[in-house]
């Protein structure tokens, strides 16, 4: 039982270091990072055995409402399954990151930054596009620690199968489903259990019939379709080794398989495939470039005018466009609100009901 393990320091050997040093909020954000809409294997649940004060309690009531609306604290525990661990993470007082896992693996934490990317320079990366940009640069301030996933590639092809018109904690319980039908359970803790996320060969096993029953809706035919395409092509080696081609390419492949467009396509490559150029283009982003950078465009989202974003983020942002994107896309989260919001203090508001705009200053107030 994960419970009765010691945490532990989660380390990661810097660039230009010998020595392991201590992942710290700052480098690692785990809200932004496993709850954004990358990965939907994560969840964030109160410590338990932490001493809390009165204010943490009432944190906790409002976080176990809407989880994804929960901060790092040290009293949160963010905790999933990744490869055949279930592990926990969760930051100390001091702003480091902790973590355990069962099983116990002394090589995990080797593993865990290759998933984090902790070897890419994101400071160099984020100064560049600061300088570049002034809307990521009066953005960015919010949402320090965001990191892309580097994810198992057909994990997060199933996942983002389960995205189409789909909202972040329903996608999160399909995925749940497949695991808790398919995958091997691996532990238990306040009565919910983890299951390993299913291979190929145990999924292969479903049905368009079945799926349906778990809730998939027309989901199912597509995830049924592409899982045996898959294993035509080759399986799970095949889709392993579009890793690191021309994200056209990658783009081309999948679209080929049954319920894939171009956006699910471009999230698979770009939060697995390291096609770091790739930018998925949804509503967010489509709203993002003509509220802030073609003022006035109101053409509709079609081929056209994905590529036309997509290249205009890659020639502002240049080789990690994909990355810069994922942060200007999560201030568009309903979940992740309060980041626009805290950016947009002090402009102008309108009044929904008399249409009037004033110009005081905007205060935020808690949903009822």
């Amino acid at each position: 039982m994960i419970s009765k393990l010691p945490w532990k320091a989660f380390t990661y050997i810097a660039k230009d270091s010998t020595k392991p040093v201590h992942v710290t909020e700052n480098l690692l954000n785990l809200r932004y990072s496993l709850l954004n809409g990358q990965a939907f294997s994560w969840y964030s649940s109160a410590d338990t055995t932490a001493i809390k004060k009165e204010a943490d309690v009432k944190q906790e009531e409002e976080e176990k409402s809407n989880p994804l609306k929960s901060t790092t604290k040290p009293s949160l525990i963010y905790q999933g399954v990744f490869n055949k661990h279930f592990i926990q993470f969760k930051a100390t007082e001091e702003g480091t990151i902790n973590y355990r896992a069962f099983p116990e693996d002394d090589k995990l934490p080797i593993v865990l930054a290759d998933y984090f990317q902790l070897s890419y320079d994101y400071p160099e990366l984020i100064k560049q596009w600061k300088e570049s940009d002034e809307y990521f640069s009066k953005m960015f301030k919010d949402i320090v620690g965001l990191r892309i996933l580097r994810q198992d590639p057909f994990e997060c092809l199933v996942g983002f199968i389960c995205s189409q018109n789909n909202n972040i904690p329903r996608i999160t319980k399909l995925v749940y489903s497949l695991c808790e039908k398919y995958g091997n359970f691996i532990d238990e803790i306040e009565g919910k259990k983890y299951y390993t996320f299913p291979r190929l060969h145990e999924l292969i096993k479903t049905d368009e019939q079945t799926l349906r029953d778990m809730g998939f809706g027309y989901r199912a035919k597509y995830l049924a379709s592409t899982l045996k395409t898959i294993e035509e092509k080759g399986g799970e080696k095949w889709l392993l080794e579009l890793r690191g081609k021309d994200h056209k390419i990658i783009q081309e492949e999948l679209t080929a398989l049954m319920g894939i467009g171009k956006k699910v396509a471009d999230c698979i490559a770009l939060f697995s495939l390291d096609s770091k150029d790739t930018v998925p283009v949804d509503t967010h982003v489509h709203q993002i470039y003509v509220n802030n950078y073609k003022k006035g465009d109101k053409s509709a989202l079609n081929d056209k005018k994905y590529n036309e974003i997509g290249d205009f983020f890659r020639a502002k942002f240049g080789t990690h466009a994909g990355w810069a994107h994922s942060y200007l896309f999560t201030t568009e989260l309903n979940e992740f609100k309060e980041l626009k919001e805290g950016s947009n203090e002090g402009k102008k508001k309108v009044n929904t009901k008399t249409k009037k705009v004033t110009t005081e200053v905007i205060v935020k107030t808690k949903k009822k």
